[in-house]
């Protein structure tokens, strides 16, 4: 335990104490970590070594936990400040409780064991036993509001907040697993939106498979949920244990599991009015410890079973799923991979609980089938995607079971069942349906039975009964005339409804774009510097929201202290014709050198890591990084793409048809990445545009030509997956990469698009024109482009992580915020003397970077108009 511990507090003190102290929700602090953590175990242990140090952090007591983080706190950051200290050593004394937290499954609710398939090889296997993040309380402490009882262990953290085991020392057996809710946004939405939830929740009792809310304490800076503590692994174990059995066990099982949850979350959506769950994941399911039995004699002829599953956080769900939606907007790859597998929020959300709308039954059926694949699979980081049936089959999976489960993941809710309690009754049926097995049996055969019951006479003399069915009730006659009226009634009626309907859903949700002559208020800056020599091209935050970033078209990159504007590091990139690519927490750069090879650079440390790339024949267009930092993306004037598994000295892919011609006819013009990592679509200058779905042997088929004979293409995906392309005739078009298929396009209003800016509430685009006016599309409707009124021309324009503000940098040197739904106001800051010519939002939305032709920057806080636009709700009119 001592090893794991010192390399893990040597890590952090080599990344700055200071990052546990100033925690930024899903930035990249502890993948780093974990990175530097892991190289430096191996350094010191043997694999088998490895695996002895986490079983003795698995099994150590408090008392040595707390003096291991003592003694390590003192060696490795023994002349910090005193609170930066402080923080590591909270920080270390929860790693024995992590590790068991990770540890746990069926055959060892405890995690004081490891089991047999341990490996602890890459950053991401220590990832998950670290704790997210620091703890708030203290084993020991009291719990606010409860006198009496005091804090155990730390069971967890998510985007609610923090999970205690909470216990009354005088009563050993009454104890509860406590969630505090202690983020901000989840905090506020619990008190003034949730607490009516939360009675409701209390007052539906116990629900055998559902656990229990206990007590709740809705008052001060921690409010907090008590529910039934469950002494036992989660569902995530248990999934993984099936995939060695057989695929019709591996079904049987699966079905039953999805019955069992789907019967216990139906309950709540029969209610009046319903209750919905919308943090339905494997997480989230409890196994109940001494009552998963493997039930591996089973088979899919068997009688319905119930297995011994709970589903945790009722009350809370939304609050805990909207956090994690949020961070994961903001978040990078790194950061997510911080979660436990399976449970992964976004993962099981449905497009319209992903786009904000409001709680609806249909958003935990979406989350069950998602929840019913991943069983049958084992892949707990997948999702219902396009081949999600072809997957199914090669497993032996019935053809009634893919077919429901397509229905719970449909985009359209419409095309779900309405609720739970449905899905169960389809899934009875089935179960009903394939328990009926027709047997023919030799007449022989029923000869010899009925002669064992009787002899032969008495069979002869015994009266032959036959079952009376019972009549069908006559039908009802309805004349011709009856059923027009009654069809013209109904034609009417519903028509003018729907008419009524969607006037109302569009006045409800249309943005309210505002007029630049209801500018009321101005924004002070925070700071501004100057030294950003040459035109800037580029200008962002770094994910841990405490460096920033620019790029001059002088081919020079900057990095600047994000609270002073003090210069870190500048790197002469050489190259200024193509922009250069970061990786997704802004540590990996790669750019283009004179020599028209690819460099790669240690943004951290401000020089070059690596030799020059070699095999791109041609020179380079445009750069990109995937989703997941894997590979490293390079399109060319001759029409190629290549792609280089990054951190691998192994040849580069070429991105080939089915022919093996080149990636595309003429010059790359843009590359884009979904941010789920599913799919890369690349576009040539000519119009042609395509999207490769890249697989985990390295190998990139074609997924499909999309677009052709559009010139200059603009590329982005939305974080749903969808690709929206802005072109030369003026038009956005939106294409579902997993359907192959156009949703929807604009009008064609503007002049030639140049610029696209993608909102990440998924719905909404900003683009600009050749003549830098600028336009926004809302891309789940057919409307036309809605020009946004401003007085100059604009170079720039940024969406706040929320997705409720805009913001624009314009030719007159002005920065103006709008707010997009809420109220129709405009503030302005009037800080520069020259052109605004780009901008960026922090990671959390409370800042905003902007910088001119002249090279100035400056930095802004976020106006108070619009503090409800960054989680808040807008106060009623």
């Amino acid at each position: 335990m001592l090893v794991l511990m010192q390399c893990v507090g040597e890590a952090i003190a080599a990344k700055g104490c200071r990052g546990l102290v100033e925690w930024v929700p899903g930035g990249g602090f502890l993948f780093d970590v974990a990175n530097e953590a892991i190289r430096r175990m191996r350094d010191r242990s043997r694999a088998d070594q490895l695996r002895d140090e986490v079983l003795k952090a698995a099994t150590a007591s408090f008392e040595d936990a707390k003096q291991a983080a003592e003694r390590v706190a003192r060696e490795v950051a023994g002349n910090a400040p005193l609170d930066e200290r402080l923080a590591l050593e909270m920080y270390l004394t929860q790693i024995p409780g992590s590790v068991r937290q990770s540890l746990k499954r069926v055959d060892d609710p405890s995690g004081k064991s490891v089991p047999a398939n341990f490996a602890l090889n890459e950053a991401t296997d220590l990832l998950k036993r670290l704790p997210a993040r620091p703890a708030h309380f203290r084993p020991g402490a009291a719990l606010p509001g409860k006198p009496g009882w005091e804090l155990v262990e730390l069971l967890g953290t998510g985007g609610f907040g923090e999970v205690w085991l909470a216990r009354n020392p005088a009563l050993s057996a009454l104890k509860g697993a406590v969630k505090f809710g202690l983020d901000p946004q989840a905090r506020d939405r619990l008190l003034r939106h949730e607490g009516s939830l939360v009675n409701r929740v209390m007052e539906q009792g116990k629900h055998p498979h559902v656990v229990s809310l206990l007590d709740a304490h809705l008052e001060g800076d921690a409010p907090w949920l008590m529910y039934e503590f469950v002494p036992g692994g989660d569902l995530t174990g248990l999934i993984l244990t099936w995939q060695s059995l057989p695929a019709a066990e591996r079904e049987t099982l699966a079905t039953a599991a999805l019955s069992t949850l789907a019967s216990a979350v139906g309950h709540f959506h029969r209610l009046t009015p319903p209750l919905v769950h919308r943090d339905l994941k494997p997480a989230n399911i409890l196994v109940q410890a001494g009552k998963s039995e493997s039930h591996s004699g089973l088979t899919r002829s068997s009688s319905p079973m119930t297995l011994p599953l709970m589903v945790a956080d009722f009350g809370i769900g939304g609050v805990a799923a909207a956090a994690a939606l949020e961070v994961s907007r903001r978040s990078s790859t790194g950061a997510m991979m911080s979660q436990l597998i399976g449970s992964h929020t976004p993962l099981y959300a449905s497009p319209q609980q992903q786009a904000g709308s409001p709680p609806d039954p249909r958003d935990d059926v979406h989350a069950l089938g998602v929840i019913g694949f991943q069983m049958l699979t084992g892949k707990l980081d997948a999702t219902l995607g396009a081949d999600y049936a072809k997957t199914l089959r090669r497993l032996g999976i019935s053809e009634p079971l893919i077919e429901l489960l397509g229905d719970c993941g449909a985009h359209d809710p419409d095309n779900r069942p309405r609720d739970a309690t449905e899905l169960a009754e389809r899934l009875a049926v089935q179960a009903l349906t394939e328990a009926v097995e027709v047997v023919e049996v030799p007449v022989e055969s029923r000869v010899q039975r009925t002669k064992s019951k009787w002899d032969e006479r008495d069979r002869e003399d015994r009266p032959r009964r036959r079952p009376r069915l019972a009549e069908p009730p006559p039908k009802p006659r309805w004349n011709s005339a009856c059923l027009t009226a009654l069809a013209v009634v109904l034609f009417l009626v519903g028509g003018a409804g729907y008419l009524i309907y969607s006037a109302i859903s569009w006045i409800k949700t249309r943005p309210s774009f505002p007029d630049p002559r209801q500018d009321e208020a101005k924004v002070e800056k925070q700071f501004s510097f100057n030294g950003v020599p040459g035109r800037p091209a580029y200008v962002a935050y770094t994910p841990d929201g405490r460096r920033l970033l620019t790029v001059s078209e002088d081919a020079t990159v900057r990095l600047w202290n994000a609270e002073d504007g003090k210069p870190i590091a500048t790197m002469a990139i050489g190259e200024t014709g193509v922009r250069p690519a970061f990786n997704r927490n802004a540590s990996r750069m790669a750019s283009i050198t004179p020599e028209n090879k690819i460099q790669l650079w240690d943004t951290v440390a401000g020089q070059e890591i690596r030799a020059q790339l070699d095999g791109f024949n041609e020179k380079p267009t445009v750069l990109a990084f995937t989703a997941d930092d894997q590979w490293l993306l390079s399109g060319g004037e001759n029409g190629n793409v290549m792609a280089w598994e990054y951190g691998k000295p192994s040849e580069p892919v070429s991105l080939v048809d089915m022919k093996g011609a080149p990636t595309h006819a003429g010059p790359v013009g843009a590359i884009a990445v979904d941010p789920k990592g599913r799919f890369v679509a690349t576009a040539a200058r000519s119009g042609q545009v395509k999207v490769w779905k890249p697989q985990a042997k390295g190998e990139w088929p074609l997924h499909a030509t999309i677009l052709d004979a559009v010139d200059r293409p603009v590329l982005a995906f939305f974080g749903d997956g969808r690709l929206v392309v802005a072109s030369a005739d003026g038009k956005c078009r939106s294409w579902s990469a997993d359907r192959n298929a156009e949703f929807t396009s604009s009008g064609d209003k503007a002049g030639t698009l140049t610029k696209l800016a993608i909102c990440p509430d998924n719905r909404h685009v900003a683009v600009t024109d050749v003549s830098a006016a600028l336009f926004m599309w809302d891309a789940t409707g057919n409307g036309s482009l809605s020009p946004i009124k401003d007085a100059a021309k604009v170079n720039a324009v940024a969406f706040a992580p929320s997705g409720k503000i805009f913001v624009t940098g314009s030719d007159d040197g002005i920065v103006r915020f709008s707010d997009m739904f809420f109220k129709n106001v405009r503030v302005k800051g009037t800080a520069h003397k020259a052109p605004v010519q780009t901008l960026a939002f922090n990671p959390v939305g409370d800042r905003l970077v902007s910088v001119d032709a002249d090279g100035t920057v400056v930095v802004w806080a976020v106006p108070p108009e619009f503090k409800h636009g960054l989680g808040e709700p807008a106060e009623a009119p």
